[in-house]
Parts: C-alpha cells; structure tokens; sequence
C-alpha cells in the first residue's frame, strides 16, 4: 500500500493516524487506540474508535476539547465511556492543533518518506550499476502484489541495498538494532522505513510494527540467519533458521517469498569498487510459501521452516548449475575478502 492511500480522505478522517504514531506512545484500551502528538504550544490526546474510524472534534468556551465517537456507545458500557470521557477525550489546550493540520503535517511526512525512498532507490541502481553486474532469476516473483516476508541469506552489509536495487516495489527491511543509534545512519533508515530488530531477542515492538506493515500490503524484508554467515553456519549449508520468521509468518497470515544472493561478499574488496570491474552478483527469488492459517502455531511453523530450508537449498543449487559458479565465488568470511 503507498502513503497516499492511508491518509484521510476528508476533514475529520484519521483513519490514518494510528500508523502515524510512535508505538510506545499508544495505548490500546477496549476499542480505542489513544496517542499524543507534540505541538509548540499544546500537549494534546488523538483518539479514535477501531469500529467507526471517524472521530469529530469539538471546543467548548474554556478551549477544552472533546472527542465523540460515534459508535462509542455500542462498543463500551456507560460507566467505562463516561471514565474514558473524562480521562481521555477532554484535556486541556490552548491551541490544539486541528484534524486539518494534523493530516497536513502527516501527508508532509508520507511526502518526505516518498522522496527519500525514490532518491535512495535511485541512488542505489546507479551505483550498483557502475561496480556489479547482477544476474536476477525469477524477478517477477518479488514484484507480486500483497504484503509478503522476503527472506534472505545473508553474505554481506550490501545485501539488502543490492536486493533492493533489482526489486520494483520498496522493501521495508528489519535492520539491527545498534545502527539506529547513531545519527546519521539512523536517520537514513528511518528515512527508508527501516525498523529496528534485536537479533537476541523477540521484541514486541519489532513484531508489531512488521504485522502492521504487512497488514498494510507492504514489504517486509528479513535475514533469518541473524547475522552475516558463511560455509557451515550458513542456511545455504544446511545450517538450521532462527524462528523468526515463520512465527511472524503465521501471525501475520503474509506468505514468505525465499531469495539467495551470491557474490555481494566481493564488495568488502576496495578493488572491486574501481570503475568497470562490474563484480558479478547472482540473486534467485523463489516461489511464495503459504503461511498455513488452518494448522497449529507449532505444525504451521514447522513446516514453513521445512519448505524454506528446502526453498533456499533448491535455489543455492540452482544458481550454482545454470551459472557455474566457482569455489572463489561461493561465500567467503568478510575478512577474507578485505585482504583480496
């Protein structure tokens, strides 16, 4: 789904606002999800009801503001409505900002977002145009409709960039969580819609926000193997996947679509940056697994994680056959690659 479809269509709609928002700044209670915005002069509550999607917006003459829900009164019991009245809807404020210029603000934001992930786009097929020459199978397969997992091995810093280069559509990737930190770097990946993942750990926060966008029919991309692996820790060796993803797979009811890429790893080489080596990279994408809706938490990720081992062993072979791939291409460990 792009920006533009989520944001509201008339004045009083913040069907959109939920996504706009922090998770840690929300709230969920009963059928409301409650949020606060910044604002210069106004410290102020947004809520809105999950069945009706609409909210309109009244001041009264002490410049107290309340929110009615139209369907407040089916979705709650009168002493739990009149409480969250009180507690939640009216507050005060000054200068609250209005519904209008609260979706300015956000439709400026999505604007942003857009430009940032079209420069980066850009950006990314020339560059990788200069120093590599990438071989892509079964390219149509990531450019699918829907919201789907795209899993990866994992070689190189460069992966993602690369697979984002030859792919039309815009992959949000889960990216460790210590880059984040720093300035600009995080900067740059929130500007791409890149999301925080901690590699020992399951982060609540992390799963939400990937169901969210995949809920949204967007795509979310992954490295099972939590980490940058070669030889016998690799999953293109047979070594075993991390849950992750097919646990995110079944909650989220999204397909996951396998995807090997072969000789990103040359790039830590500083002579392969050098004009016209054009270092060859090899991406295969595979067919889409189903997420198994009708089995069992347990069974359904059993067998996600049985026909992606598969799925990735059967494109490994594949690409080493139809393109002769040599020893010296094969994974190799990062340090090894820098002293080329």
């Amino acid at each position: 789904m792009s920006h533009d479809e989520g944001m509201p269509k008339a004045a009083g709609d913040v069907s959109s606002f939920g996504f706009g928002l922090p998770r840690r700044s929300c709230v969920k209670a009963g059928s409301f999800v409650l949020g606060h915005f910044r604002h210069p002069s106004s410290f102020a509550f947004i809520g809105f009801s999950l069945t009706s999607w609409r909210v309109t917006c009244g001041s009264s003459p002490k410049g107290h503001v309340a929110c009615r829900f139209p369907r407040l009164a089916e979705a709650s019991p009168p002493d739990w409505r009149t409480r969250c009245l009180r507690q939640a809807c009216l507050f005060q404020s000054q200068s609250l900002p209005s519904v209008e210029t609260l979706g300015y603000f956000l439709q400026m934001r999505c604007l942003l977002h857009s430009i940032a992930n079209r420069v980066a786009a850009l950006l990314l097929k020339l560059l990788f145009g200069c120093v590599a020459r990438v071989r892509v199978l079964r390219r149509e397969n990531a450019n699918r409709d829907g919201g789907f997992l795209l899993t990866a091995n994992h070689i190189s810093h460069f992966d993602p960039f690369i697979i984002s280069s030859v792919v039309r559509r815009k992959i949000d990737w889960m990216a460790m969580a210590e880059f984040f930190p720093l300035p600009l770097l995080g900067f740059l990946l929130r500007a791409v819609d890149a999301f925080p993942a901690d590699r020992h750990r399951a982060d609540r926060a992390t799963i939400r926000t990937a169901i969210e966008r995949l809920k949204n029919r967007r795509i979310v991309g992954l490295f099972p193997e939590g980490g940058i692996r070669d030889g016998t820790r690799s999953l293109l060796e047979g070594a075993p996947l991390r849950p992750g993803a097919s646990t995110l797979a079944h909650i989220a009811g999204a397909p996951i679509l396998p995807c090997v890429i072969v000789g990103s790893d040359r790039l830590y080489s500083k002579k392969r940056w050098l004009p016209l080596r054009c270092t060859p990279i090899w991406i295969a994408f595979g067919d889409a697994i189903p997420p198994f809706p009708d089995l069992e938490k347990s069974a359904a990720r059993a067998c996600i994680e049985r026909e992606l081992a598969t799925a990735f062993r059967l494109l490994y072979a594949e690409l080493h056959e139809k393109f002769s791939l040599t020893p010296e291409d094969l994974p190799h460990p990062p340090r090894e690659r820098m002293a080329e």
